[in-house]
């Protein structure tokens, strides 16, 4: 809210003091301006009287006058023109916010809100003061126009008293022109005053005394004043003349205010203020022109300067006349000492005391005489009617004068000038009785402007009586002047002023509803900068109730945020907005805080805040934030990307996105993981760290690699048997090689230079609205530091500590880390999607995963012009992981405090040896006790380093067994059966040794052996658990990681009816096979990269008795017909065609149900998800007897990937026993490999 160090009183009385003309001559202004002054600046800063003057009032009673101002201005200033008037208030507010004013915060505190809120507004009070100091005085009051003249001529003129004669008669001609041009006088007979100006340096003391002398005898000895100026010469300094080394300069405030200089104003940022461009149209509408209104910086119009025309001015004149010069650099008052100081000190105490509150008294006098004999007429001529009567209604009801009517020497002037020159020399009481009785005599109908002009002093006199205390504030009187202004008189300039100085008598008065209530009557659309300084205003007194309407502040702080968008006023907008940001971030207000964070977002860019644009348009994208519909994030998801797009084109950090968002609990690291697999096998890294020995290499599964956290205890005994077998890897310590948050990741991850990290998470997209993310790849950051050993002497180089990143727009020529881009990927509206990345550092160091970076764009349809949609914006999304929390003292169970994640701290060491295994052929199926065998590829995919030892321990040792590709003594066989039944495998150890170190593995080279399964006597599920230990030439001493292998074989697990190889008739005894394996699956990942995984079931057949009754597969089957394998390029859904075939294989007539349902398989590693059907989801089929019938579905695909086609129901409909038997296919799975076509 508005607040003054000044008490109201103070305020009112400053805003109507006497005003004084200076009328110089030529040589008198010259002598000023070698203080780079004019004489009216110069007198500027003593025009407060220190102390305390008095005069006395029509019944003799002596005034005392308090802290008397007077306001001295130029005799040829002029008003401003429209539009420098708009450009000072424009400026007057934009200024004080640019500069960097520091506001005082109080704290509110009530039951929902803890708000710091600004209790000042210093914008409001300079507007406020310029308003004052421009405005035009009106026809209907003399309370600006000029009381006295004071006529200033040098000593240096050749004939002093000519120059003063020739300036009273200049004075005398202006006033008495027909039309009345500016300036206008209080009355016809204003107060002169001669001051004869004398230069100390240059001038003649004896002319100065004799001419003084001769003007003292002709103007009076009161009227007269002799001032010496310029006691030190131009280029003198304060040692020559000894006074002290640091004079004050008190003009330079005053100075500021006075003029301007355009050209420097048309410099300022136009971003940061449109006040040129989106001028309030205020001061145009208080001077009801029908003008155009041109630019501030287009010449101005000063061929007429009549009373009509009050806002016209010269170039070369600023608001007040003074020239329009630069402030900053310019010293003023360099010729004067403090000596000279202390005369104009006498100059002005003289002027009031001798000569201006004498003429005040005289006028006083007789204007009370004038008033009191005239009112004795009015007495006398009313005694008839009152004594003979009449139509006292008709007389009532008539306008008493009409405007028209008021003459200089009319009742009605007198009583306005007499109570205006009362109130000016703060002889209120006097004022407030002839303002009252002017009240009494105008009329409202006939002459509204005068009437509503005593009604506003009126209340103000009221006021600063000194019992006002004890009064009411009649502010009726002041309601219905703001009324007539605005609304009869059309003068809302006036109606400004009355709002201005009434509330802040309400204010004082703790009346903030009526303050509130006059503030919103002059908030309308006429000027929006007052309107929004206005409503701001109103909304600060909402908070001074008791208790505070917060949200009443809220909802008018963001009407005055809007108003002074309006006025071109974009940074008080943003101040408004962000004022009430925490009000309206509470629930339930969603739709405000959509709006202010949108518009902040808005006009922030258009400021080039890029930082805070970013964040209010973040906001609304929050994931709290589910209230839009799916249009309305539309426009702003539009508005935003085409913001940015300009913002960010010659930005080159990469901004922080709002969506998708990030589950962080979901994220994975995945060390060693290959990008691309030979002959489908997926291949990830752990070690071993030793002291003793180098061990290196990985493993490989068969199952999701990043599902491996859940297998770890089968390793884990494993290991201990490698380590119970080989005791040099007793003194080894794990290094795991999946990291996720129920890992210990107190220690950084070890990764291989050149080789793949992958990393999984989940993204969720919480717009009503698909997202549709492109280029997609990890962010990082890597340094070429961390890895070495630690050594008593430090050998890093500044290229060592040098951080590399791809946190930038700008394009890398040196890439440390390759990184693999996923083209596109959607993520449906409230919906989340699984996203797995890698990327590969290429030297060792240390790398840090920052998160992502990828473009960001919608998926919109039916947009009316496709061409008008933005493109993509480019950013990041960043991780941020947490450890577990604690819980192990006091005061972690009192807290909420995590441990220490370092599972996206990576370090990277040298380039070791990979070895990569594959498996041909692989057994489809196996009997009870069946042997088979299939061959193992060992390759070394090393360019240096060979491979020293390779041992595998598993966890069946009696089922397995190794020989040479070229081995044929375990068993002998022909081309027509290739597996045997019931050989004894006599293998006792559980560590086999593949590779030795007389025989090592060569760099870039591949050996083969044979593996050999015996499958178990016993019916039931068996798991063969494969662990590889492989160990390398590398020098320890250079790179201290040790590394196992591992590779298991998980069970796939069908649970089915036994299945004969031939059909043949139920009698028959054959030896079963309960599980027919998928051997061979392919995963499509995320980077739309084709995985090829194995799978091995070891399932001895059980013994069924064949069921007597036909089974309903005997019944009814049916098939599906469809490729296995399908390429698609997925800009668009893949729907692939089905067959489906029935068969009905008895006499009877069926009727079938058909459901395509929506089944999940999330527990299903090897599998992406079930298909998604297209059409009608249920059927009722009638199938007549041994019919064959074909119907023909649709699948619909999204992604790449392994599918499952078994979520299709289909069953009998029993109407007899109301109930459904389900019908199971003749095969019991279908897969559907959807693969991307390159």
């Amino acid at each position: 809210m508005a607040q003054t160090k000044k008490s109201v009183s103070e305020f009112i009385q400053d805003a109507f003091c006497p005003m004084i003309a200076v009328l110089c001559s030529y040589d008198a202004e010259t002598i000023c301006r070698k203080n780079n002054l004019t004489f009216a600046e110069l007198i500027q800063p003593f025009c407060r009287l220190p102390s305390e003057v008095a005069y006395r009032d029509p019944s003799n009673n002596l005034i005392i006058l308090k802290n008397l101002r007077l306001e001295i201005k130029d005799y040829n200033s002029l008003p401003p023109q429209n539009t420098l008037a708009k450009k000072l208030l424009n400026d007057a507010v934009f200024n004080v916010l640019t500069n960097g004013s520091i506001n005082n915060e109080h704290e509110i505190d009530t039951e929902q809100y803890q708000l710091q809120i600004k209790n000042t507004t210093p914008w409001f009070d300079s507007w406020r003061d310029c308003f004052l100091r421009i405005a035009y005085n009106g026809d209907h009051e003399f309370l600006k126009n000029y009381l006295a003249c004071i006529m200033v001529v040098s000593t240096s003129h050749l004939d002093p008293l000519d120059a003063f004669a020739k300036l009273v008669q200049q004075q005398i001609q202006q006033q008495q022109q027909i039309p009345a041009k500016l300036p206008k006088w209080f009355m016809t007979n204003i107060y002169k005053y001669f001051v004869l100006l004398h230069d100390v340096t240059e001038g003649e003391e004896s002319k100065a005394i004799s001419v003084f002398g001769d003007l003292k005898q002709q103007y009076g000895a009161g009227n007269c004043h002799l001032l010496q100026i310029n006691s030190k010469r131009p280029g003198q300094t304060n040692n020559d003349i000894n006074e002290g080394p640091n004079m004050p300069d008190p003009w330079r405030i005053y100075v500021k205010q006075s003029s301007l200089s355009i050209q420097q104003q048309s410099k300022k940022d136009n971003s940061l203020s449109d006040s040129l461009s989106n001028l309030t149209e205020l001061i145009d509408q208080e001077l009801n022109l029908n003008t155009s209104i041109t630019h501030p910086l287009g010449s101005f119009d000063t061929s007429n300067n009549d009373l009509s025309s009050t806002t016209t001015t010269t170039i070369d004149e600023g608001y007040d006349g003074s020239s329009i010069t630069s402030t900053s650099t310019i010293i003023h008052g360099a010729c004067l000492t403090l000596s000279d100081h202390d005369r104009i000190h006498v100059f002005m105490n003289e002027f009031v005391t001798k000569g201006l509150l004498l003429w005040v008294e005289t006028n006083l006098k007789t204007f009370n005489e004038q008033i009191t004999s005239r009112r004795g007429l009015t007495k006398l001529f009313a005694m008839p009617k009152k004594f003979f009567g009449g139509n006292t209604s008709t007389i009532k009801n008539q306008p008493i004068i009409s405007s028209t009517n008021l003459t200089n020497d009319s009742m009605e002037i007198v009583l306005r000038r007499t109570a205006d020159l009362a109130f000016l020399f703060q002889h209120y009481e006097l004022a407030y009785t002839n303002y009252y009785a002017a009240k009494r005599d105008l009329s409202r109908d006939q002459a509204p402007t005068f009437y509503a002009g005593v009604l506003e002093m009126c209340c103000l006199a009221n006021f600063m009586q000194d019992s006002s205390a004890s009064k009411a504030y009649p502010i009726q009187y002041m309601d219905e002047a703001i009324e007539i202004y605005a609304v009869v008189s059309r003068l809302p300039i006036f109606a400004t002023r009355c709002v201005l100085m009434s509330t802040e008598i309400l204010k004082s008065k703790e009346a903030y509803d009526q303050a509130v209530q006059q503030f919103l009557k002059l908030s309308q659309e006429d000027s929006d900068l007052r309107g929004a300084l206005f409503l701001e205003q109103a909304s600060h007194c909402f908070l001074n109730y008791r208790p505070p309407f917060i949200r009443k502040y809220a909802f008018y702080m963001v009407i005055a945020g809007h108003r002074y968008l309006k006025a071109g006023q974009r940074l008080h907008a943003l101040r408004c907005y962000n004022d009430v940001l925490k009000i309206y971030g509470k629930p339930n207000w969603s739709l405000a805080l959509d709006h202010i964070n949108f518009t902040l977002g808005k006009q922030s860019a258009l400021l080039h805040q890029t930082n805070d644009a970013m964040k209010s348009f973040n906001a609304l994208f929050a994931p709290n934030n589910n209230i839009q519909n799916a249009q309305q994030q539309i426009t702003f998801f539009k508005e935003y990307l085409t913001i940015f797009n300009q913002l960010t084109s010659s930005n080159t950090v990469l901004p922080e996105l709002p969506v998708p968002l990030i589950d962080n609990t979901t994220i994975k690291i995945l060390l060693a993981g290959h990008q691309q697999p030979r002959m489908g096998l997926i291949y990830n890294f752990f070690f071993f760290l030793s002291n003793e020995f180098l061990i290196i290499g990985g493993y490989v599964s068969n199952c999701n690699d990043f599902d491996f956290d859940e297998t770890r205890d089968i390793w884990s005994e494993l290991e201990r048997t490698i380590t119970a077998y080989d005791r040099r890897c007793s003194g080894t310590r794990t290094q795991i090689n999946l990291f996720t948050n129920r890992t210990h990741n107190q220690q950084h991850p070890i990764a291989v230079a050149n080789e793949t990290i992958r990393i999984e998470f989940y993204a969720r997209n919480t717009l009503q609205v698909p997202l549709l993310l492109s280029e997609v790849q990890i962010l990082w950051k890597f340094s070429l530091t961390g890895w070495k050993r630690k050594t008593s002497i430090s050998t890093d180089t500044a290229e060592e500590w040098k951080e590399y990143t791809n946190d930038t727009l700008t394009p890398q020529t040196d890439q440390l880390v390759d990184c693999d881009i996923l083209s596109d990927c959607i993520i449906f509206p409230n919906d989340t999607s699984k996203i797995e990345l890698s990327l590969r550092p290429r030297r060792a160091g240390n790398l840090t995963i920052l998160g992502i970076y990828y473009r960001l764009n919608i998926l919109v349809q039916n947009i009316s012009d496709q061409t008008t949609w933005p493109y993509g914006i480019m950013g990041k999304t960043l991780f941020h992981v947490k450890g577990i929390r604690l819980n192990s003292n006091r005061r972690e169970r009192l807290n909420v405090i995590y441990g220490v994640d370092k599972r996206l701290e990576i370090q990277v060491v040298p380039e070791a040896p990979l070895l990569h295994i594959e498996f041909s052929p692989m057994p489809d199926a196996m009997f009870c006790g069946e042997i088979q065998s299939c061959l193992i590829h060992l390759i070394n995919t090393s360019l240096l380093h060979s491979i020293t030892r390779i041992r595998l321990v598993t966890s069946q040792p009696k089922l397995i067994t190794i020989s040479s590709i070229d081995e044929d003594s375990l068993l002998i066989y022909t081309d027509e059966c290739k597996s045997i039944w019931n050989h004894p495998l006599n293998q006792q150890s559980s560590v086999l040794t593949l590779v030795s170190h007389h025989h090592p593995l060569l760099a870039n080279s591949t050996r083969t052996i044979r593996l050999w399964f015996h499958a178990s006597q016993l019916a039931g599920e068996m798991n063969i658990d494969f662990l590889f230990l492989y160990e390398s030439d590398i020098d320890i001493s250079k790179s201290p990681i040790a590394d196992f292998f591992r590779h298991f074989i998980s069970n796939i697990v069908h649970p089915t009816y036994p299945i004969h190889r031939h059909r043949t008739s139920i009698s028959i005894t054959l030896p079963s096979i309960s599980l027919i394996l998928l051997w061979q699956i392919a995963i499509s990942n995320q980077l739309g990269q084709l995985e090829i995984r194995h799978g091995l079931h070891m399932i001895s057949p059980s013994i069924e008795l064949p069921h007597k009754q036909q089974e309903i597969n005997d019944i009814v089957q049916y098939e599906l017909i469809y490729p296995s394998i399908v390429e698609h390029k997925f800009t668009k859904i893949l729907i692939l065609p089905i067959e489906l075939k029935l068969c009905n294989r008895t006499n009877e007539n069926l009727q079938l149900q058909l459901q395509l349902i929506r089944a999940s398989l999330d527990n299903d590693p090897l599998l992406s998800s079930c298909c998604l059907w297209s059409g009608m989801t249920e059927q009722f089929i009638n199938l007549s007897a041994y019919e064959h019938l074909s119907l023909n579905l649709r699948a619909c695909f999204f992604k790449p990937g392994f599918y499952s086609l078994k979520n299709i129901s289909l069953t009998i409909i029993d109407k007899i026993n109301s109930t459904t038997i389900p019908i199971k296919s003749n095969i019991h799975n279908y897969f559907v490999d959807i693969r991307t076509l390159l």
